[in-house]
């Protein structure tokens, strides 16, 4: 059976020689269009620096308006851990409410099951989730993304623009940010600012506070207490001692609106009521490129050279081999081709442009060589 088979083979490559040799014009046209076409391609296939790898693991975070109560994070990140789980593929989940001081941002860690008991891998599991919670978590800037293993909070794209204008800084990166959305390549596209954050700066005029006889850590404290409260007890059951936080009412505690409201006592403990001045920035705007964008392009940029390079020295190696200058270049037409068959394949899979399959591109020369030298 394989002899037969073997000499099928034989015989459709004879025949597929004679009827290339008959119209070569027409096998070369072939062949430079099919090159042409693979690299139309090349805009069709994802790009990255390293490929998705199937972990089993990600994390999903939610990032609610500016002010939201710790209270109302949790409850939505309740609701939206509810949606996770009752996914067959996750095993457990992990949230985190707050990070750094804001309450109003929120964190999960969601782990998997074993590969063999689910049909998707982790990057198809997570464009599922990102659909699903979309739409009923829009308001709070869902993001499902994979795990940092470097730090730094790392993306594979990111943009950072620097400037010392604030407001045209902030126009500037609003509009970075629309545009940036609209852009059907990108996912979870999110900015770090947010306007509106609840936030009070206070500058003390010195000299009127010397006159009222006001300290600058008496207001600090004063206002301080105001917001979050104070602890002046604690209580003790069963050799456990817990804090007593006296706080005021929730309508009590905004200090931009109840502003002329609010003393504070100097040192003879008479109330004076304190003001508040604008602060102003400089101007100035720039960006940089960070995260995995910038290693692409150096990738890429080293990979081009290294294609160089390979193709110079396999060309000087067939010329002392064959000692001509002309059959070597006979033989290396089968190249174009061979990349012609990389990026068709990458397309058809929905494979990315990475660093392995860069790799992978630079030994298939090697290899696409080495059989045109025997067909040779």
């Amino acid at each position: 059976a394989f002899n037969w088979m073997q000499d099928r083979l034989e015989d459709f490559y004879v025949w597929t020689l004679r009827g290339v040799i008959r119209v070569p014009w027409l096998v070369i046209i072939i062949a430079i269009l099919l090159f042409v076409g693979s690299l139309l391609l090349v805009k069709k296939v994802p790009k990255t620096f390293l490929p998705p790898q199937d972990f089993g693991e990600f994390l999903v975070s939610i990032d609610l308006p500016p002010g939201t109560s710790i209270d109302t994070t949790s409850a939505r990140a309740l609701k939206l851990e509810e949606i996770i789980r009752s996914y067959p593929e996750v095993d457990h989940t992990s949230l985190t409410v707050g990070k750094e001081g804001e309450i109003d941002y929120a964190e999960f860690f969601v782990q998997l099951v074993p590969r063999k008991k689910r049909n998707e891998d982790t990057s198809q599991f997570k464009d599922k989730l990102r659909k699903r919670i979309a739409g009923e978590f829009g308001d709070a800037r869902p993001i499902v993304k994979d795990i940092d293993i470097i730090g730094g909070n790392l993306r594979p794209f990111m943009v950072n623009v620097l400037g010392q204008d604030f407001g045209e800084l902030e126009n500037y990166a609003g509009q970075l940010y629309k545009k940036l959305k609209q852009n059907p390549a990108l996912k979870d596209v999110d900015i770090s600012y947010s306007p509106g954050k609840p936030e009070v700066q206070i500058s003390i005029d010195q000299k009127k506070a010397e006159r009222l006889g006001v300290m600058v850590n008496t207001v600090g404290m004063e206002l301080r207490g105001q917001v979050e409260g104070v602890t002046p007890i604690f209580y003790r059951e069963n050799g456990e001692e817990y804090d007593v936080r006296v706080r005021m009412k929730d309508d009590q505690r905004n200090l931009a609106a109840n502003w002329d409201k609010i003393f504070v006592p100097n040192m003879n403990f008479f109330n004076v009521r304190i003001m508040s001045n604008d602060i102003q920035l400089p101007e100035g705007i720039k960006y940089i490129f960070v995260g995995q964008a910038e290693s692409y392009a150096e990738m890429v940029q080293n990979m081009i050279i290294a294609l160089a390079l390979a193709v110079v020295f396999i060309y000087l190696v067939l010329c002392s081999l064959y000692e001509s200058f002309v059959t070597p270049l006979t033989i290396m037409l089968v190249l174009p081709l061979a990349i012609c068959g990389a990026f068709a394949a990458l397309y058809l899979t929905n494979k990315s442009l990475d660093l392995f399959s860069m790799i992978g591109c630079i030994l298939l020369l090697g290899v696409a060589i080495k059989n045109s030298i025997l067909l040779v």
